[in-house]
Formats: C-alpha cells, sequence, structure tokens
C-alpha cells in the first residue's frame, strides 16, 4: 500500500490492519458474518415486499442491525467484539433503549479498595451520549462514567412462588418406581 493511500486513509479515519492471506478461523468468521448478514437482508426484503433484486436498498438497514445487536452476556455488540475501533452508524446514533431512559441502572465499581466492596452498585442514569452517560450515585455523588461500565438493571422482584421447587409429581407426570 502507497503512503500517499495510507495517509489518506488516516485523514479520513479509516482504520487499517495487517492480516495473513489465510487463516481458516477468522475465514470461518467472516463466512458465518456473511451467512448472517444475508439472512438479515432476505428477512429485511421480506418486510418491506421487495424483490431480491433490490437487496442493496436494505444493506445499510441490515449492517446496522447487525451492529447495534446487543450481546447480553458481554455487554457489547458483536462489532466492537470483531473490530477493535468504534463505528458511527449509517443512520445516527445507535444506543440501547435502556440507556435513552433516565432511571435506575447498574455501574461495575473499578475504584474498590477491598475485594469485599461490592463489584457493582446500583445508581440512578441522568443523561447520556453515545460514549459517557452522567449518574448519580446512591451517596448523591454526580458522575460521568464510560458507558461500557453500565448495565441494564435486571428484575429484582423474585417471588416466594419462583423459589419454591418443582414437583413432578404435582404436573402430573408419572412417578418413578
Amino acid at each position: 500500500m502507497s503512503t500517499e493511500l495510507k495517509q489518506l486513509l488516516f485523514d479520513k479515519g479509516v482504520p487499517r490492519s495487517h492480516t495473513a492471506a489465510y487463516n481458516p478461523q477468522c475465514n470461518g468468521q467472516v463466512e458465518r458474518l456473511n451467512g448472517i448478514l444475508w439472512k438479515t437482508i432476505y428477512l429485511a426484503l421480506k418486510s418491506r415486499g421487495l424483490p431480491f433484486t433490490y437487496w442493496e436498498v436494505v444493506l445499510l438497514d441490515a449492517l446496522h442491525c447487525i451492529r447495534s445487536l446487543l450481546c447480553t452476556s458481554s455487554n457489547c455488540t458483536p462489532h466492537e467484539r470483531f473490530m477493535p475501533f468504534t463505528r458511527r452508524p449509517a443512520n445516527g446514533v445507535s444506543l440501547p433503549t435502556w440507556l435513552t431512559v433516565p432511571g435506575p441502572i447498574i455501574l461495575k465499581r473499578n475504584d474498590r479498595v477491598s475485594k469485599y466492596d461490592p463489584l457493582v452498585e446500583e445508581v440512578e442514569l441522568v443523561s447520556c451520549d453515545p460514549q459517557h452517560a452522567h449518574i448519580v450515585c446512591s451517596d448523591g455523588k454526580h458522575e460521568t462514567v464510560s458507558l461500557r461500565r453500565l448495565a441494564p438493571k435486571g428484575n429484582d422482584m423474585i417471588s416466594d412462588k419462583e423459589l419454591e421447587p418443582i414437583h413432578i409429581a404435582e404436573q402430573g407426570e408419572p412417578h418413578a418406581p
């Protein structure tokens, strides 16, 4: 690659990386991603009632859907896991819905004094932008934190009924002798 092209890409903010010509593991990841992309395109065409020849019309929407789908186990999008840089979406800024409404959320604490201090803390979301959130801690202190440290607050109301063991005999299943 010429130095002029490298400089142009750098000036435009286009990330580049070096890869090996043949890498079976990465090729498998790319093929899987291509399959998911084509299925998403096909579903978008079906939902809009368009023939398959119009696949380019829904391509940007399909890419945005794949890139912004949040994985609950890692709290990041597939694009964030696959690529080490943040991407500007084609149709504006994408935020999970739980970050668009002020309310209680979970914050991962990185400033614990001892291992017995809690790892996470429930805080109040005030507002957020694509990289940072303004929160109020339980002690009333206002902070600006990275979105990577936040997670949605789950349903912490567990009823006694959910904690009771389920007996197979009560469900009408036959007993084992």
